[in-house]
């Protein structure tokens, strides 16, 4: 690990989109995968314990929904930049997600490198957040 690397944590409910994620990321040095939750719960604690600048949230993680979590997650850890994921556009949702405090709301069918450039611009700015 490097000093410049981006820290993100993982959230999503299925092994395998965390799996592939977590090994498309590593092969960035810039960036590394501190930790990885199935539920809301977990990503929660898992913010204390690994200090992540991003967390990839999916939109619909168990336990609590996204606009639960990354209101959580900002509330607690203001520094910690949320980036949303789902597979369908749902304009009132996006809304909400972003006015909860989430900095990017993507379509899981984008292509990896729309995730990683968000991933890249929520380290470089002030919190805010944009809808891709």
């Amino acid at each position: 690990m490097t000093q410049s690397q981006i820290r993100i944590l993982l959230v999503d409910k299925y092994e395998i989109v965390l799996h592939g994620l977590a090994k498309h990321i590593a092969t960035h040095e810039d960036m590394l995968v501190v930790g990885e939750a199935t539920d809301g719960d977990d990503a929660i604690a898992l913010c204390g314990k690994t200090n992540p600048d991003v967390v990839v949230v999916d939109l619909n993680p168990p336990g609590m929904d996204s606009v639960e979590l990354t209101r959580s997650i900002t509330t607690l850890y203001p520094k910690i930049r949320v980036i949303v994921m789902t597979l369908f556009i749902d304009e009132k949702k996006r809304k909400v997600v972003l006015d909860a405090g989430g900095f990017c709301y993507l379509l899981k069918g984008n292509p990896i490198g729309e995730l990683l450039s968000s991933i890249r611009y929520s380290n470089l700015t002030k919190p805010k957040s944009i809808d891709l």
